[in-house]
């Protein structure tokens, strides 16, 4: 995988695009990101279980989105998210984007599972994930302060 590369992917309020690197690692700088969420750009350059794409609105950069740890053989991934401004949030960016590359993740890449792993107060990640058709399905096995979120096929996620 790598960085997303093709025409803009448009979804409601935004559209996935390729990143503009300049104008990217500018953004980076000053976003409040975890060192994580900083190094997905560059993760992707070189790992083939990762998939980066730039969240735009009307050609201003606003955040970024990623599938990784693909799972080709289990047709699975896990999705990590970030607005980059607080006066973006709460506006339906994060939830679009988050529907956007659920489309692309089953349509382009035929991927049947995506996973979305947040803290527990991390209430507008979570609210995200619900709201682009994930349901909780427990907590994370790396620590209890972390929750899971799962999203299947049509985001046919009623409860087990």
């Amino acid at each position: 995988m790598a960085i997303y590369q093709g025409p803009p992917r448009p979804f409601r309020l935004i559209s996935l695009v390729q990143p503009e690197p300049k104008h990217l690692l500018a953004a980076l700088a000053v976003a409040d990101l975890t060192d994580e969420e900083k190094g997905w750009f560059r993760r992707a350059q070189t790992d083939d279980g990762c998939f980066y794409f730039v969240v735009q609105r009307q050609e201003r950069l606003i955040g970024q989105i990623v599938l990784h740890d693909i799972d080709r053989k289990e047709q699975e991934a896990l999705i990590g998210y970030h607005v980059f401004r607080p006066e973006d949030r709460r506006q339906g960016y994060g939830s679009d984007a988050l529907k956007a590359i659920c489309d692309y993740a089953a349509g382009e890449l035929h991927l049947r599972r995506l996973v979305v792993i947040t803290s527990l107060d991390n209430l507008a990640s979570r609210r995200i994930a619900i709201k682009a058709d994930f349901r909780e399905i427990g907590p994370a096995r790396e620590g209890p302060q972390l929750v899971v979120y799962e999203r299947l096929p049509g985001g046919k996620n009623e409860p087990a």
